[in-house]
């Protein structure tokens, strides 16, 4: 994160619209990771909050650029705050993961599984020992497929594997908070034997709420 003095051009003000580009839209929302805490409207708002040991950062502004690689936040007559973006909200399951100032952040997600649906879902458990939890197999194939969470993603059933729950999400051994393990290889070869119709066609996720 860099602090800097500048005029800020008209050219720069996300083409003078009161929202963020499409493009940029899954940025809207509420990030999280160790120590860092961003919150982006879709007016372009932004609200971001470091904390390392006994120092906290803390900045609220508007966002006047948008990139593929930062993000330039006016907040003081000509002042800006540039935050760099490492990798671009992208989908984990059903979560967005982000990596914003080398900070892991997992973002805002559909709502968990249904209680009815969850229940009916098609549950393998080749791991049934102490510590396991489930993951999700997502898919864009309807046909395939149990129930839609929204934007076209559908759940064709629950796997379990051995792991740990961290923050309410499901991750297996080797990954850590943020961890992005959606195409996993191990993990989809041994899932393909489950849903062989959807090989090639899915991917994982440990978003399956508080069922571990």
């Amino acid at each position: 994160m860099k602090r800097v003095a500048a005029v800020v051009a008209i050219g720069l003000l996300l083409g003078g619209c009161s929202s963020l580009p499409e493009r940029y839209q899954p940025l809207i929302g509420t990030w999280k990771g160790e120590g860092l805490f961003v919150t982006i409207t879709p007016g372009g708002d932004m609200n971001y909050t470091r904390t390392s040991r006994n120092e906290t950062t803390s900045a609220s502004g508007h966002l006047i650029q948008v990139t593929d690689r930062e993000l330039v936040m006016s907040f003081i007559v000509f002042w800006q705050q540039r935050f760099e973006i490492q990798q671009l909200p992208h989908l984990i399951g059903r979560r967005y993961g982000m990596t914003l100032d080398n900070v892991k952040l997992v973002g805002d997600y559909f709502d968990g599984l249904a209680e009815l649906e969850f229940l009916r879902l098609p549950r393998f458990e080749p791991y049934t020992g102490e510590g396991g939890g489930y993951i999700a197999v997502y898919t864009r194939d309807e046909k395939h497929a149990h129930y839609s969470v929204g934007n076209g993603i559908y759940v064709a059933g629950l796997v379990r594997l051995k792991g740990q729950s961290i923050d309410g999400t499901f991750y297996p051994p080797g990954y850590s908070f943020g961890d992005d393990f959606s195409h996993d290889p191990a993990i989809l070869l041994l899932c393909d034997k489950y849903f062989p119709e959807l090989k090639g066609n899915y991917w994982v996720g440990g978003d399956t709420g508080f069922r571990i």
